[in-house]
This record gives structure tokens, sequence and C-alpha cells, in this order.
């Protein structure tokens, strides 16, 4: 070994690993979210149209079959709500 190889590997020894590490994971987190991020865009209107079947299935049980009880009006009605804020707050 010369003294360039010995100065290299103490100077590994020396790096902070316990700042360099977590900070190397918080950076691969992100890379992960903006990855995910991308792909929940892309299928956003795919998304979007199953959202719609399951709910218009959803108010047609309640008021054309007329099934269902309070709590099933109540849910469909805040799940509808939810969704309309969900998919209507992207266009804003």
């Amino acid at each position: 070994m010369n003294v360039q190889e010995n100065g290299l590997t103490g100077g590994l020894f020396a790096l902070p690993w316990c700042c360099i590490v977590p900070a190397a994971f918080s950076l691969m987190g992100l890379a992960g979210v903006t990855a995910a991020r991308s792909a929940v865009e892309t299928f956003t209107p795919f998304f979007l149209l199953i959202a719609l079947f399951f709910l218009g299935r959803a108010h047609y049980l309640i008021y054309v079959k007329k099934q269902g009880n309070r709590a099933s009006h109540v849910l469909t009605w805040l799940s509808t709500l939810v969704a309309a804020g969900v998919f209507g707050g992207q266009w804003l």
C-alpha cells in the first residue's frame, strides 16, 4: 500500500457515516416518491373512471334498487364528495 491508498482508506473511516447513510436513504425515498407520483399521474384518468363506475353503482343500488340503510346513504354521499374534492382539486 502506498500513501494515497492509506489516505483514502483513512478518509473513508473518518466520514460521519451517521449522517451520510440517512441522507442517502432519504434521497432514495424521494426518488421513490417521485416515481410513484409520476405513475399515479399517468393512471389518474383510469382511476377516475373506476371511481365514477363504483360511485354510480352505489347510487344506483341505493336510489333505483332501494337497497341500503341510512348509514349507506350517508357513506355513499360522503364518498362522492371526497372523490369530487380529490379529482376536482387536481384541475384547479
